[in-house]
């Protein structure tokens, strides 16, 4: 079984708006000017209250500029302030479908007909926005409803009307594994079931706002990270769960744009172990920055089975090599 797993670098080479997680920073998210190619933009008030909060705090340039994993510990303790930062991250990884896909509905088109898996730690909708053009003619019916792709995550999880979502629901989906959740996902503790929209851009930004469930409990976004990465929550952990067998089946595994840096402890630890199992006869590293990279995936798998390929994904779909 041939596995892809992608990082931010992989939809910024299709979706250039997209920030990977060193440009996605403290001062990318107080500008207005960041969210105006974007159909998704945070309140005014949300800009506002991180900017204010930020100054109270006494960031500094540098500080503003660094990767906000490393400088989100200043906003616990502060319910409000954090809620804010919550509604500009939403925004900026929100993006207008206005690029042309068709190299990355093709790659889907093979990624179905092969029975390949996708993981991913994105949290945005480029790979259901092309899973979504796969269809010949149009389809009037919600995604969540056409059986083009599953999540990995047990049918007991989903709410009314996301069956076809669920782990193996639909023989021929594409299993699109997303381990730290999506823009577009909510939760429901209460019932303790989700809405796994597939591209719904408000989903997240309604569950913030404090929109219910239809059982009348409060609906959350279910997004891991960017720091302090936890793992706990039931979809989140039913979609670890999958990853983790399709790693330990996996004869190849293609990465993409993904750094594994310290903050991706929870990533290396299943791939360590799924290897142990696999033993994977073949993984290639696709970025343009592979050679920096190398010595990381080197680590986990070894000289031998590594394939470094230093360009971007965009170059490398171009040149046929899937």
């Amino acid at each position: 079984m041939r596995v892809y797993f992608l990082g931010a670098g992989a939809s910024k080479s299709f979706y250039s708006t997209l920030p990977t997680a060193t440009e996605l920073t403290l001062e990318s998210l107080l500008h207005p000017f960041t969210y105006e190619s974007l159909d998704q933009t945070p309140p005014d008030n949300a800009i506002e209250a991180v900017r204010s909060f930020a100054a109270s705090k006494g960031l500094s340039e540098t500080q503003r500029r660094q990767p906000l994993e490393e400088i989100l510990d200043v906003f616990e303790g502060h319910r409000y302030e954090y809620l804010s930062l919550q509604f500009c991250l939403l925004g900026r990884l929100w993006i207008a479908d206005h690029t042309n896909t068709s190299l990355l509905k093709s790659w889907l088109g093979r990624v179905r007909q092969n029975g390949d898996t996708i993981i991913t730690t994105n949290y945005d909708t480029v790979l259901e926005r092309g899973i979504s053009k796969l269809t010949k003619s149009p389809d009037s019916r919600p995604m969540a409803e056409r059986g083009l792709l599953n999540y990995g995550v047990e049918p007991g999880l989903l709410m009314p009307g996301y069956e076809k979502l669920a782990r193996d629901a639909v023989p021929e989906s594409i299993t699109l594994l997303k381990l730290h959740g999506s823009i577009s996902w909510s939760y429901c503790a209460n019932c303790g079931r989700a809405k796994l929209h597939p591209v719904y851009k408000n989903e997240g930004m309604d569950a913030l706002a404090g929109k219910q469930c239809d059982c009348g409990g409060e609906l959350s976004p279910i997004l891991v990270g960017p720091a302090k990465k936890q793992y706990e929550h039931p979809v989140i952990a039913s979609v670890v769960n999958t990853a983790s067998r399709r790693l330990q089946q996996a004869s190849e595994i293609i990465f993409v744009g993904f750094s594994m840096t310290s903050g991706d402890e929870m990533v290396r630890k299943i791939v360590t172990e799924a290897d142990a199992i696999a033993r994977t006869r073949q993984v290639i590293l696709v970025d343009p920055l592979a050679e920096r990279l190398k010595s990381v995936y080197e680590n986990i798998y070894g000289k031998t089975a590594l394939n470094v390929i230093a360009v971007g994904w965009q170059e490398y779909l171009q040149a046929g090599h899937v």
